[in-house]
């Protein structure tokens, strides 16, 4: 009965990709104006641990070339599209997804799941944290040097969940769950990539932690105005290079 399953499942999704074309989407985001200098939060607790001072991580800016790291960019179905169907080639989720803390920080600062997986702490500090978070489980206090189960994620979510701790009230990052693997996160440089995309008009949205959905852009001089569903683009086959994006800063001010 499970091999006949197994058969059933791999012959939809064959049909499924049948006829179907993909393509790759690529960007980058670059801030439009000066770089701003780095800032600093300050620390309150722990000082020994964690130092007087740390990085204020909320808008990361390449002081070479300007791009904004943590910019996330997905596709997003609407209630008029169907959802997407997925590429039989890309990776199944791994069963499990980490935040370490370490230095009095939590990384990665966006982290990427999927509905069924686990999520796990890693706290590599000498000082405990009290990780929390709109899960159904309690997150808790994680002991200095200590991996702990934090949560089950068990269904999507529309917006990131805010991972915080509740010590140090500096520490924070965001967490997307997401059926779709069409999602990702900007580098150091600004740069994003989403593979094997269908084919076809869709609406993607782009969130960034200092203003929520961005609702303006600049390409090729020109501002592109994003509705509330998000920026509807259409996916050829093959490459699809959107170049240089450019993020107005009042786009990027703390709301």
């Amino acid at each position: 009965m499970r091999r006949l399953a197994f058969t059933l499942l791999a012959i939809s999704i064959a049909c499924q990709a049948y006829g179907q074309q993909w393509g790759d989407l690529s960007v980058r985001f670059v801030y439009d104006g000066e770089p701003p200098k780095p800032q600093e939060v300050q620390v309150d607790k722990d000082v020994a641990a964690c130092g007087k001072k740390l990085p204020d991580e909320s808008l990361l800016v390449n002081a070479k070339d300007g791009g904004i790291a943590n910019v996330v960019m997905w596709l997003h179905a609407t209630n008029s599209q169907d959802s997407p169907p997925i590429h039989p080639d890309l990776p199944r989720p791994a069963k499990e997804v980490v935040v370490t803390v370490r230095n009095c920080r939590i990384e990665p600062r966006v982290l990427l799941a999927r509905p069924g997986q686990d999520l796990f702490s890693s706290n590599q500090d000498a000082v405990g944290h009290n990780l929390r978070g709109e899960f159904a489980e309690a997150l808790g206090v994680i002991p200095a040097g200590r991996r702990e189960l934090m949560a089950h994620l068990k269904k999507e979510d529309s917006g990131p969940i805010k991972i915080e701790c509740f010590i140090h009230g500096w520490m924070h990052s965001w967490l997307f769950v997401r059926d779709s693997p069409y999602i990702a996160v900007s580098d150091a440089s600004g740069k994003l990539a989403i593979p094997k995309l269908p084919t076809g008009k869709w609406t993607f949205r782009i969130w960034h932690e200092r203003r929520g959905f961005i609702r303006q852009l600049v390409m090729g001089g020109a501002t592109v105005e994003l509705s509330r569903q998000g920026w509807s683009r259409k996916i050829k086959p093959g490459e699809n290079d959107l170049g240089k994006i450019l993020i107005k800063p009042a786009q990027l001010e703390r709301n």
